[in-house]
């Protein structure tokens, strides 16, 4: 919750939009938040903020006035941060034997990849049914347990065609999104990328806080293109509103 609360501050420093002692405050809320997760040191969501700030970043690097006094201020924020107390928790994570093995979720994946190969194509293509990856998973640690890959779940359970109609709810979200570039769709921007790269290490989709998010961003996704193209039409004058010389007609 900590990760995701960063993106809607992320955002509206992007946007540019705000007062200097608003941005102040959301720069150094941001600081905050970010040292948190640090201390915190998980792994997977904190590769899965770090993609939603490249991706939010990379929709406005076109602009100089936004991107460049962003990369001085994270230059000098990732300085002070790197010498506070505790600060190289995550570091020292990332540096662990354990990170090869995922912290122990490899023999969960391969597990379910096998099961995935071995699979008749009427299982490959719509499932095994309603947690099957949790039978899946028992065979491999002894008890119900989940499988750490929502992408790996889909498939196991739903089958290709769920894990299609699955991704396409983030990608059509997605895809409108990033033709705007102002505050609310850079959060939404980063809210998708955050929540398709926390499912490659969590089953977040069990979780309904998930679906509750993704269901928002589609309506800011749909209600942002439907404003676009209300704009559109109201720019384009109609036959009726252009000027024309009377006297031509004579």
């Amino acid at each position: 919750l900590i990760a995701f609360g960063l993106i809607p501050l992320f955002a509206t420093q992007l946007s540019g939009k705000a007062t200097f002692w608003r941005r102040l405050a959301g720069w150094l809320a941001l600081a905050l938040g970010i040292y948190a997760i640090l201390l915190l040191a998980s792994r997977g969501m904190t590769v899965a903020l770090a993609m939603a700030f490249i991706l939010m970043f990379a929709r406005v690097l076109n602009n100089p006035r936004r991107s460049i006094p962003l990369i001085l201020l994270a230059t000098a924020g990732a300085l002070v941060l790197a010498s506070l107390p505790g600060s190289n928790n995550l570091a020292e994570r990332f540096t662990q034997a354990d990170v090869a093995s995922a912290n122990g979720r490899t023999p969960l994946w391969n597990a379910a990849i096998r099961e995935i190969e071995t699979s008749n194509p009427a299982q490959l293509i719509f499932g095994h049914g309603i947690n099957y990856s949790w039978i899946v998973t028992n065979r491999v640690v002894g008890f119900f347990y989940s499988v750490h890959n929502t992408y790996l779940q889909m498939t196991l359970e739903f089958g290709l065609v769920g894990l299609g109609l699955f991704l396409a709810l983030h990608f059509i979200a997605l895809g409108f999104l990033w033709r705007f570039n102002d505050g609310l769709s850079l959060y939404g921007t980063g809210a998708v990328t955050f929540l398709l790269f926390s499912n490659l290490t969590n089953v977040a989709s069990d979780d309904f806080f998930y679906w509750v998010t993704l269901g928002a961003m589609l309506a800011l996704a749909v209600w942002r293109h439907q404003s676009a193209v209300q704009q559109a039409s109201t720019s384009v004058p109609s036959l009726q509103t252009l000027p024309y010389d009377a006297t031509l007609l004579k």
